[in-house]
């Protein structure tokens, strides 16, 4: 069986960081954790070690002093080389390749120990080793460099394989944790495991879940993955195939129509990356920004017209290198470490709808940084 490697650890100087770890991970989003995102947060590793929250703080991920939506300094945390935030819990990894950890583990996305609520970062001495790491929704996934292996926790995951490691035979370069888990090969392919949800099919038992890590029939290199309520996959060549239920135009396919099968996407090419989920963003390798999905934040059957069905293009304020988003929260970075959120138009007929056709821009001076 082969052993990942270990990766190389980049330094960064201040004045270049942002610039530098976004064009890094449009190429390799999945194994450069230097930048993750939330919602109304967006959180980016210094190279010295600390973390720093541009946006509001999020309740659980919050020690102590007031809900401010500025830029601020995590305090408690040492060494840090990477970062992950969930819906209300974060993984960091330290130079030791050790997990901190802290936030709700009301869904057992924690269950490496026994608190409810972790209120300030902890590292865990007893778990490290770790390679890759994931902590989407209620989730949380490892990655470890020997055995090649992988241990998850989280929402209706059995008590008996909480925490168990699972050795792949093939080299697993990456690891994605929603109700389903994922795991990317060092050539691209892709297995998949969990609870499907709406993405029933996608696996070929006819069980409620499966547990077992399944092979995924993607027609190409897979570099990167987003999941939501279905699931985008971007190939190494710029191509992207889909799957799931695409009920709020989540998939940009100009519709609303389910696929029940991993089909190549019918207009997007030349794709860098995507993220969002529920409101996608994508950056294509000739620097455009386009956007799509569910803009209606409200009850799905209220109305159709928030949805984008197709891809808008987005224009993002000059000097950007790169993005990130999750959900309604989309950041751009600049080259100076300065964060644009966009902040869609609320549209006068239905207040719930937001438009992305016509937005502004927060921004967030990395100059003014505050302590938490």
């Amino acid at each position: 069986m082969q052993i990942l490697k270990v990766r190389k650890r980049i330094g960064f100087a201040s004045s270049l960081l942002l610039a530098s770890l976004c064009l890094i991970g449009e190429t390799l989003a999945t194994e450069i954790h230097k930048v993750a995102v939330t919602r109304g947060a967006l959180y980016v590793v210094q190279d010295n070690g600390s973390v720093i929250r541009y946006g509001e703080p999020n309740f659980f991920l919050k020690s102590k002093g007031p809900f401010v939506d500025r830029v601020a300094r995590i305090s408690g945390l040492e060494n840090i080389t990477g970062f992950e935030v969930g819906a209300n819990h974060a993984l960091a990894l330290d130079s030791d390749a050790c997990i901190w950890a802290w936030g709700s583990n009301r869904n057992g996305q924690l269950g490496f120990q026994e608190e409810r609520i972790i209120s300030a970062p902890k590292r865990f001495n007893n778990i490290c080793d770790v390679s890759d790491f994931d902590a989407r929704g209620y989730s949380s996934i490892l990655l470890f460099k020997s055995g090649n292996s992988v241990a998850f926790w989280g929402e209706s995951v059995p008590d008996e394989i909480k925490g168990v490691k699972y050795d792949f035979e093939e080299p697993i370069k990456s690891v994605v944790a929603y109700s389903l888990y994922f795991a990317i090969t060092e050539n691209g392919g892709v297995y998949a495991w969990g609870e499907p949800g709406t993405m029933r099919g996608i696996l070929k038992t006819d069980a409620k879940s499966s547990w077992e890590p399944e092979k995924l029939d993607v027609p190409c290199r897979v570099k990167q993955l987003d999941v939501a309520l279905d699931v985008m996959f971007v190939c190494e060549s710029g191509d992207v195939y889909i799957y799931g239920k695409n009920a709020a135009g989540t998939l940009g396919t100009g519709d609303t129509n389910s696929y029940n099968q991993i089909k190549k996407h019918p207009t997007l090419s030349g794709v860098r990356k995507i993220m969002g989920g529920t409101i996608r963003i994508a950056k294509l390798k000739n620097e455009k920004y386009l956007g799509w999905g569910d803009q209606l934040l409200g009850p799905i059957e209220w109305t159709n017209s928030g949805y984008a069905l197709d891809p808008i293009e987005l224009y993002p304020p000059e000097g950007v290198v790169g993005f990130y988003s999750y959900q309604s929260s989309i950041f751009f970075i600049d080259k100076r470490g300065d964060v644009s959120r966009l902040i869609p138009e609320e549209h006068w007929l239905f207040p719930v709808k937001y438009s992305l056709e016509d937005y502004s821009f927060k921004t967030y001076k990395y100059k003014g940084i505050e302590k938490e």
